[in-house]
């Protein structure tokens, strides 16, 4: 079978283009175009102090709230229960061993949102900060009556391509998949992690998307990717520059200046 040149199918761009769409349409053309910033994993961004603790989480998540435009939104950050130790006895080799989610989003029986984190995420700054980026996605997106493309069965895939629309491609697709290992004494084990839901060709399709449909230049998107990563996004840039029909779609959208 021949290599296709394409990084996603043509209904998975098609997909993804029409979320961004209607995303573009019920939140605000002047939002996605002029307010939205590409976000970076910079001091810039995100300048709150580091450490495990409660306040240096919420601390980062009221940035994350700030750059999507929700800082006004009343949520209420909870931490979960930490993971049981997953060692066993002298020698330990674990393979994506059972632990709790990442984040949740939900409404307690005062009806005060309320979003919770794994407090095992604070060792990994990116996927914490995509993964409040995630729930919060969840809270812009029930404010909509109307059901998001593809209905129930995609809307954690939705929800992904949301965080995305809203400047968090880059750590998006930076903290997409993720490879650990650890030693200690006669133990060690190894964990393969993925954060999110959207697989990593699509998340650099709908980052792709981001950056051309507003005109953006990719090398500051770029600069923060490794090296995979990068690649991943020059070939779906590629795809859109050979097949204009997708930018062109959104860009059709711009208010008028």
């Amino acid at each position: 079978m021949l290599w296709s040149r394409d990084i996603v199918s043509p209904a998975e761009a098609e997909w993804a283009t029409d979320g961004f769409q209607w995303l573009i349409e019920r939140f605000g053309a002047e939002t996605f175009f002029d307010e939205t910033r590409l976000v970076l994993p910079t001091r810039a961004f995100f300048d709150a102090p580091g450490g495990r603790s409660h306040a240096t989480a919420l601390a980062v998540f009221e940035q994350v709230r700030g750059h999507m435009g929700m800082a006004d939104w009343p949520c209420r950050l909870e931490r979960q229960t930490p993971d049981a130790d997953t060692a066993l006895g002298d020698l330990a080799l674990l393979r994506d061993a059972p632990a709790g989610p990442l984040g949740t989003f939900g409404v307690d029986d005062a009806s005060e949102v309320v979003i919770t984190y794994n407090p095992a995420l604070l060792d990994r700054p990116l996927a914490f900060i995509a993964t409040m980026a995630h729930e919060l996605a969840h809270y812009l997106l029930a404010s909509e009556a109307e059901e998001t493309p593809g209905g129930e069965a995609l809307h954690e895939l939705f929800t992904d391509l949301t965080v995305i629309a809203c400047g968090f491609g880059v750590i998006e697709l930076e903290s997409g998949f993720e490879t650990d290992s650890w030693e200690a004494g006669f133990m060690q084990g190894w964990s393969l992690s993925h954060v999110g839901y959207l697989s990593q060709e699509m998340r650099a399709y709908a980052l792709a998307l981001f950056l051309r449909a507003r005109a953006e230049d990719a090398v500051a998107a770029e600069a923060h990717l490794s090296d995979d990563k990068r690649r991943l996004l020059g070939r779906a840039l590629r795809m859109l520059d050979r097949d204009r029909w997708a930018v062109e779609r959104l860009s059709s959208l711009r208010p008028a200046r």
